[in-house]
């Protein structure tokens, strides 16, 4: 079995709404980056993928976009990435 990891910065420009936080006002400042990690792990021919943001939830339509994205630019099929927040 092989593994690969990976991570990008996702943190959204200052001034926008920051989801989670009371009261919820645009962001001035960035204390900590959000982080997309994924881990991907093969075994002759199959890949999984697992995917984690730091964001407190999605959509099941972004989900489903980005699992279309993956499909189309990897060999691994959308129904085997996990997508966690």
């Amino acid at each position: 079995m092989l593994a690969a990891t990976s991570s990008a910065d996702i943190t959204p420009p200052i001034g926008v709404i920051a989801q989670g936080h009371f009261p919820a006002g645009p962001t001035h400042s960035i204390h900590l980056p959000l982080e997309l990690r994924t881990i991907v792990f093969a075994q002759d021919d199959r890949r999984i993928a697992i995917v984690t943001l730091d964001i407190i939830g999605i959509e099941r339509e972004h989900t489903s976009r980005i699992r279309r994205q993956i499909e189309q630019q990897t060999d691994i099929p959308g129904d085997c990435v996990l997508i966690a927040c």
